[in-house]
């Protein structure tokens, strides 16, 4: 890694793992954790704005890696729909998914444009590190 701060915006829409991916990279020194409001990011998926929610997030903060839930509340694929948007628009930025569920989720994956997925209940910590190390 180079000696910028690189920011990390987590998009999760359950705190228990929002705040263990946040621990997890401020641990790294050379990471900063941009972790929104969960409350916000449930309205916005209530809403249908999903997608304008996480544009305005990377204009604000500016973040060189996304890490995204795949499911949103009832919606199974947003996390796809999102790396498949910051791809598209932001090329630059590097997209990290997370599940919790059985993925057999391969096409979906690279379709997306995202870097990987991680299952959120398999050494997680150590995979996230890896990845995010990958990114940097």
């Amino acid at each position: 890694m180079n000696s910028k701060i690189i920011k990390v915006l987590i998009l999760d829409d359950e705190r228990y793992y929002q705040d263990a991916a946040k621990k997890i990279i401020e641990q790294n020194d050379m990471l900063c954790a941009i972790a929104p409001d969960i409350r916000n990011i449930c309205k916005a998926v209530e809403s249908g704005n999903l997608i304008g929610f996480v544009d305005s997030l990377i204009k604000e903060k500016n973040p060189k890696i996304v890490l995204t839930d795949i499911k949103y509340l009832e919606d199974e694929m947003a996390g796809f729909d999102i790396a498949s948007y910051v791809s598209e628009k932001y090329p630059e930025i590097k997209v990290i998914g997370m599940t919790s569920s059985a993925f057999p989720y391969d096409n979906e994956v690279k379709e997306s444009g995202m870097f990987i997925l991680l299952d959120k209940n398999y050494n997680f910590a150590v995979e996230l590190v890896k990845a995010l190390n990958k990114c940097a």
